[in-house]
């Protein structure tokens, strides 16, 4: 799946396979292994599409990138929530690279979590702890979170996403 976040731009967590009207369940539990061979000066472009065209040929998936009503966790402001003055916190960062690290993931799988939210992205947030903790702690980040004075609402969004859709025959 790295490969496929890879070859199309899109984030792990934003990677949908399509196997709801397929009677192809198992297609997610498979694994397997994929190699692209090819001379070293081939751009990225091309070697992108050669994958992304194995995949229709060799495995019989569509691949494209769809909107989709998604569960999301949206930080948003707390409403009357009065902040006091963080500067002197050790920690700092920006709603932007809060968003990348909470959307960061090294190994798909289903329903991955998605963090979202409609605030400017500058916005700048205090922690008590090292930043990169809270992905990995769901009580830090939600005292980080009040901290700042932001809850999360697990609410539903259109996203584009990146639609798997395997076909129940095989290719080969």
């Amino acid at each position: 799946m790295s490969m496929l976040a890879y070859a199309t731009d899109m984030p792990l967590n934003r990677i949908w396979i399509d196997t709801v009207k397929r009677s192809n369940t198992n297609f997610i539990n498979q694994q397997g292994c994929y190699q692209l061979i090819a001379p070293e000066a081939t751009p990225d472009d091309q070697m992108k599409a050669w994958f992304l065209a194995d995949l229709k040929a060799s495995f019989n998936c569509d691949v494209g990138k769809h909107w989709r009503d998604m569960k999301v966790m949206k930080i948003l402001k707390q409403e009357n929530c009065a902040v006091q003055k963080l500067e002197k916190l050790k920690y700092h960062t920006d709603l932007r690279s809060l968003l990348a690290l909470l959307n960061a993931n090294f190994k798909w799988k289903a329903d991955m979590p998605i963090y979202t939210t409609d605030m400017a992205l500058g916005t700048v947030l205090y922690a008590k702890e090292p930043i990169p903790t809270l992905a990995k702690d769901k009580a830090l980040l939600a005292e980080f979170l009040t901290l700042n004075g932001l809850i999360l609402s697990h609410t539903v969004e259109s996203l584009e996403m990146l639609v798997v859709d395997p076909k129940n025959e095989s290719a080969r």
